[in-house]
Formats: structure tokens, sequence, C-alpha cells
């Protein structure tokens, strides 16, 4: 028996998509840039071990929210029509890096 799911997008995945996306994008990554600069300022500030430990891991969480924008909008770019929708796909499109 052969099923077809429907492809489901995160409004996120959706903007990226849309006609302003590029847009979209800058805005995302300039914000993720703007997150990183004041990550690192309160780590060079001699933040408190406890801060420290949180502040490295919302870097690190940064850092991979940066780079998976980077390849998701690359992975876009490279379709044809874009993004595509339920109606132009039989199969779901896993986002980027995720193991099935």
């Amino acid at each position: 028996m052969n099923v077809t799911l429907p492809t489901i997008h995160t409004e996120l995945e959706a903007r990226l998509a849309s006609p302003q996306g590029a847009t979209v994008c800058a805005a995302y990554q300039a914000r993720l840039h703007e997150l990183a600069k004041i990550i690192r300022a309160q780590l060079n500030n001699g933040a408190s071990p406890t801060d420290y430990t949180i502040c490295r891991a919302l870097g690190k969480a940064v850092d991979t929210a940066a780079e998976i924008l980077e390849r998701y909008v690359g992975i876009i770019e490279s379709l044809p029509t874009g993004l595509p929708t339920p109606a132009t796909s039989a199969h779901p499109h896993p986002p980027p890096d995720v193991k099935r």
C-alpha cells in the first residue's frame, strides 16, 4: 500500500519561500547576528559559572540556527519553483540536517 503524506511547512518555511523570502532571511540573519554579539559580550564580561554555561549553550544554539537558516535558504534557492507545496509534492521534505 502506497500512502501519500502531505508536506507540512512551518510559518518560517512559508515566509522564506515567499516573494519576500530574501528580506525575511536577511531580517532573521541580522537578529541572529545581534543575539550572537550580545551573548559574546556577556561571556567576555565575566559571567558566573552558571551564566557562562547557559551563554555557551545559547551561543551554540544561535550559531546552529544561523547555519541551518543559511543551508535551508540555499536549498530553497536551488529548487526550480521554490518550496514545494502539498499540491506540488507527493512526499514530505524534512528540514535540512534531519536524519530519518
